[in-house]
């Protein structure tokens, strides 16, 4: 039997190798040109320090760019990373060059081990990518998305009647209401009982009235969520960095990130699947609400099809999926921040109600139709987007062929993040005597949505930067 040891000098030879071929074809395909800024790294490990360390990469990378400038270039093991922190940068290869840098890098951690690869937001592109994204735009477009505004503003009357009667309670109330939001786009079951916020996704996208946080569906997702978070990061994990490793065997003393691994897979597919079969069940016997999953079903082709339907109910599980992971903690989190905003700067409230009363008038709450004309309060999501981000380093994506730019070898294969987010403070846990004072030390970086060549007094909450002429 292979020892332990044995194993681990393998995987470490089997990474210098990969090193050594790695720089030896850069040589080949770059044509005389330099690689892009960055530190000096370690022989064989690179700047393998630099990669996805500690639990805020994006600090490290906005003081790398403070050192060697916008854009920089990181390589650990033969993995090559590229950090743009301006937004010149970003449009210039994410939109100018989109053909070439819109892949996903290969996560070996979270596709391969995990199983993630059935979430389309996180596959590389192809087939399969496609194919999710043809059917997610389907039944999510601006023009489809419409038929779920009724469930919005009911559930959102519900919201605003819960905050008035436990204000102290914001954060409770606001997190449930995204939750079940998140959730009614998919299923259509009754559930036992839960609140508000969480209603409008779960009830518009699984057609369910979400009563309880510890439904096991709703647990699982959480869950599964959870483990993303932990591992999004790639270069968290060494098998990202040592493919050779996902050889390693189970028992293997430092293979704990293998069962880790398998315990997060059958949680995703039975996230994907729980709540999925009950609106399926639901629909054979003609009692389940019209939702996001119903109409998938609908366009699902005839069993007569066998291995078609297999097919495209694999993509119709996989795409019901996706609205929960995307949808909970980004919405959650801009309900949080806004409530932290309008606390911070009541005169920036007023005028938004002011604007309010004017154009929608007195004892309504204005609706989608109102929105176009509400110029002021459409600046203010514009500008909470700005202020605050969930994604400090977005999903990151990857390069499919060599490219040249602004005279820099970039090969393929390179990951590349934009640096979007500017401090490491969080508010999650924010209550109404807990608003600024206490959530933490704030390290200020200006990048991309917190540069001052883009945004004036970027730091500042201001609608009107959002604002010329009115419009």
């Amino acid at each position: 039997m292979i020892s332990a040891f044995e194993c681990a000098v393998a995987a470490f030879l089997a990474a210098i190798v990969q090193f050594l071929y790695q720089r030896y074809e850069f040589r080949n395909r770059a044509r005389g040109c330099p690689l892009p800024p960055g530190p000096k790294g370690l022989p064989i490990l690179g700047n393998i320090r630099d990669v996805g360390n500690a639990n805020q990469p994006w600090l490290g990378y906005s003081n790398l760019a403070n050192q060697y400038g916008d854009i920089v270039y990181l390589e650990a093991l033969g993995i090559s990373v590229l950090i743009l922190s301006s937004l010149k940068r970003a449009n210039d290869l994410l939109e100018g060059r989109s053909s070439t840098y819109s892949d996903r890098p290969k996560w070996h951690m979270v596709t391969e081990h995990m199983g993630y690869n059935i979430f389309f937001a996180i596959l590389p592109y192809g087939k399969e990518w496609r194919g999710q994204r043809r059917t997610f735009h389907k039944h999510f477009s601006q023009q489809v998305i419409t038929r779920y505004h009724p469930i919005i503003e009911r559930t959102t009357n519900h919201y605003l009647k819960d905050i008035l009667s436990g204000p102290a309670d914001f954060t409770r109330h606001t997190q449930k209401y995204v939750l079940l939001q998140t959730l009614a786009d998919v299923f259509t079951e009754d559930l036992p009982p839960l609140s508000y916020f969480d209603r409008v996704m779960v009830k518009s996208g699984y057609g369910i009235d979400v009563k309880d946080h510890s439904d096991s569906y709703i647990a699982k997702m959480q869950e599964v969520s959870a483990g993303f978070q932990e591992t999004g990061t790639p270069g968290r994990f060494l098998v990202d960095l040592i493919p050779a490793m996902r050889h390693m065997p189970r028992w293997m003393p430092g293979a704990g990130w293998r069962r880790w691994a398998d315990y997060y897979r059958n949680k995703a597919l039975e996230a994907r699947d729980e709540a999925f079969d009950i609106v399926l069940n639901a629909y054979q016997e003609g009692r389940a609400e019209v939702c996001m999953v119903t109409s998938l079903i609908e366009d699902l082709p005839p069993p007569e099809e066998k291995m078609k339907r297999e097919e495209e109910e694999t993509i119709a599980r996989n795409v019901a999926c996706i609205l929960y992971f995307a949808g909970t903690d980004t919405t959650q989190s801009s309900g949080l921040t806004f409530i932290l905003a309008m606390a911070l700067h009541p005169e920036i409230q007023q005028r938004a109600q002011d604007e309010i009363g004017r154009i929608v008038g007195s004892g309504k709450l204005p609706t989608f139709e109102d929105r176009p004309r509400l110029v002021y309060v459409n600046a203010v999501l514009h500008e909470l987007f700005r202020w605050h981000q969930l994604g400090a380093l977005g999903l990151p994506h990857a390069t499919s062929e060599d490219d040249i730019y602004d005279g820099c070898f970039i090969p393929r294969g390179t990951i590349v993040m934009a640096n979007i987010q500017f401090a490491s403070s969080s508010i999650s846990a924010l209550t109404p005597n807990k608003l600024l004072t206490d959530i933490g030390p704030c390290t200020y970086v200006r990048h991309i949505l917190h540069d001052e060549a883009n945004f004036a007094d970027p730091f500042k909450f201001d609608p009107d930067h959002f604002i010329r002429d009115g419009n």
